[in-house]
Order: structure tokens, then C-alpha cells, then sequence
């Protein structure tokens, strides 16, 4: 269980203050403006719980506890968090027609620069004819840009295989930026953009336009609530053979 009801805390006494105690790599901005118990605002275990559901959804922290001072009227609150160690090694593999199964490995890094930012790199190659197919990739993504609530994602990757299906040598870059804009609680604004350069053929760029609701209560381990998301993509540009909308949609429990 991710977090408790505080000691000593009484339900409907003001808070006072919060502080945070048992962090060495998060900047404490990350944990504050996630928290809705804020100075002033009586505390309640209902309150708590959801200010845990969403810090344990940061993916930063192993567990919560907090604890209050009583002093006047007025309750501190002292959160204690114990940080999950932030490297991560992982296989990573996956299986295509094109490719047969691949097989590698990947690295996470959780907290860079202790703002939330995750970032990882990637290697996966081919097992028959072992090496003959690579992919590299590195991944980056925060859920806050420059302060505001504007989840972000870049993807590098680099691809070198020999396309048995369309009898071509798929040698090719990829960067891919994805914004999400939480502009209320539970509508966000999505945002994308792509540009695949493939040796000898040439680029294909892509956007993308879309919203989604969201009503879930930890997008992490979600109990309840569901996630809705409608895409608009334009694949390709006006002066390429190949180019074309598509209308994707999402829906998860």
C-alpha cells in the first residue's frame, strides 16, 4: 500500500504548513505542486489518499508516510518519501514479420536533474542472423514543461534492417515530439509531430491534433475511471505519393 492515513493528523483541522523530509535527488517544487493539501486547507484522509495516488503516479517514490504537529488550531504536516533508486535496467525486446524476434537491452534513468524527467536508452537486435538488424532509441518525458502542466515525450530512433516484406533496406531516422496539455482536471490538448528520414527514399512528416479525457485516478495503478483520446494525424506532406489522414482513438478502463 502506497502511503497511510498520517499520525496524528485529525480530519478537518486547518493545515499549517508541509514540509518534506527523506529526499536527496528531488527538487521539492516536484512533490509540492502535485499535493493538494496546501496551508490553510483542512485535512482529511480522503484528501491524503488522493495526493498519494498522484505522487504515486510520478513513479519516483516507493512509499509515503505523513505525519502532523498539532499547534493551535492549525496542523504541520511533515510527508516523509523514500525515492525509488533511480537507474533501471531492463531486457527489451519485441517480435515483427519484418524482423523476427529482437532481443537487447535497456537503461532508465527516473529522476534526471531530480524534475521528474525520465529518460532511456535503447538497443535491440535481431537473433537470426544474429546482428544483422539493430535498432537504437533514446526516449525522454516529463509530465510538466518549463513550470506548466504540459506533459511532455521524445522519441530518437535509429533503424537499420533489411525489409524482407517490401524488399528494401530500411535505413532510417525517426524524432518524434508528443505535448499533452492538461488544460483542466481532465481534458488535455494533444499535440504531435514526427519526421522520418529514410536514406535513398527520402522524409515523411507527420502531425497530429487531438484531445482526451481522462477520469482516471492514477493513471499509474488506476482503480477506477477510464481514459478516452480521439487523433487527427496527416501523414506525409502534399508533395509526396504518400500521403494521408488517419483518425485514431483510444479507450482505456
Amino acid at each position: 500500500v502506497f502511503g497511510y492515513a498520517g499520525e496524528g493528523c485529525k480530519d478537518g483541522t486547518p493545515i499549517g504548513t508541509v514540509s518534506l523530509e527523506g529526499m536527496t535527488r528531488t527538487k521539492p517544487h516536484v512533490v509540492l505542486r502535485e499535493l493538494s493539501m496546501k496551508s490553510g486547507v483542512a485535512y482529511s484522509d480522503s484528501l491524503f489518499t488522493a495526493d498519494a495516488r498522484r505522487l504515486e503516479s510520478l513513479d519516483l517514490f516507493s512509499d509515503i508516510k505523513p505525519s502532523c504537529v498539532q499547534e493551535g488550531d492549525q496542523q504541520n504536516i511533515v510527508l516523509q518519501l523514500t525515492e525509488i533508486f533511480p537507474f533501471i535496467p531492463a531486457p527489451a525486446g519485441k517480435k515483427t514479420d519484418q524482423d523476427g524476434w529482437m532481443l537487447g537491452g535497456a537503461l532508465a534513468y527516473l529522476n534526471l536533474f531530480g524534475e521528474d524527467i525520465r529518460s532511456e536508452i535503447q538497443y535491440r537486435t535481431s537473433l537470426d542472423p544474429l546482428f544483422d538488424n539493430n535498432e537504437y532509441a533514446i526516449y525522454t518525458s516529463s509530465p510538466w514543461l518549463f513550470g506548466l502542466p504540459v506533459g511532455w515525450n521524445i522519441e530518437l530512433l535509429r533503424t537499420d534492417s533489411y525489409d524482407e516484406l517490401r524488399n528494401f533496406h530500411n535505413a532510417s531516422w525517426l524524432a518524434d515530439l508528443d505535448l499533452e496539455w492538461n488544460f483542466t482536471q481532465r481534458f488535455a490538448l494533444l499535440v504531435s509531430g514526427a519526421y522520418r528520414y529514410m536514406e535513398k527514399f527520402g522524409h515523411v512528416p507527420e502531425g497530429g491534433l487531438g484531445i482526451s479525457f481522462d477520469t482516471r485516478d492514477s493513471p499509474l495503478d488506476s482503480r477506477r475511471g477510464t481514459y478516452d483520446e480521439i487523433m487527427l494525424t496527416r501523414v506525409g506532406a502534399h508533395d509526396l505519393p504518400e500521403n494521408f489522414f488517419e483518425i485514431l482513438t483510444d479507450l482505456r478502463g
